[in-house]
């Protein structure tokens, strides 16, 4: 399956010296906002991709972009470049597809309605209780609070809404769209320098 990343030069360079690029090398997620939803999606990924020793989080490419396979950008020389796209060859069962508009929502910990009846539920049970879209907020509040039982239960609603993320196919006119428009991007352990097929300086 063929996908692109965008990394740095020193990425790069530190790609063809040892031969592999991991999020851990170069990317401290857990010092970043979404710590959460990367270290969820690593999760994901580790029940169909075994995890190797060295990864903590996954790495994440494109697939396409607003339903286009490339990326636009100014081709520059290697000197003058601060950024290299690099195209990748990755076999299918080293990899877990999502939809990058959606994995918004994980990032900021909220739910994922499958409809506007569905939000609208969800927002009044969140207005009864007082309480926040944001799963790190329900599970403070299901320590706290005495409603801790309904906290609890929407924070693991949240947490399985986000499945849908990996539901690429889906079309609809609330918050999947079309898939002609999508932008997909895959979750992996590690970059190998044996997977790039195309490099280009940005």
């Amino acid at each position: 399956m063929r996908v692109w990343i965008r990394v740095s030069v020193e990425q790069f360079e530190l790609l063809q010296k040892m031969g592999k690029l991991t999020a851990d090398q170069t990317n401290p997620v857990e010092t970043k906002d979404g710590a959460m939803a990367y270290h969820w999606i690593g999760e994901e990924l580790e029940k169909d991709v075994t995890r190797p020793a060295d990864c903590r989080y996954p790495v994440t490419a494109w697939y396409q972009a607003e339903g286009k396979k490339f990326v636009k950008g100014v081709r520059k020389s290697a000197e003058d470049a601060t950024e290299v796209l690099l195209t990748l060859e990755i076999p299918e069962q080293e990899l877990k597809l999502f939809d990058g508009q959606l994995f918004h929502y994980v990032e900021e910990g909220r739910y994922i309605p499958m409809s506007p009846l569905d939000q609208q539920c969800y927002e009044q049970a969140l207005a009864h209780l007082h309480l926040e879209d944001d799963a790190q907020s329900l599970e403070a509040a299901s320590m706290q609070r005495r409603q801790d039982n309904v906290a609890e239960c929407l924070c693991r609603m949240v947490k399985d809404s986000w499945h849908s993320i990996f539901d690429t196919r889906r079309e609809d006119g609330f918050l999947f769209g079309e898939n002609s428009r999508k932008t997909i991007q895959a979750a992996l352990w590690q970059v190998r320098m044996d997977q790039v097929r195309r490099v280009e300086y940005l």
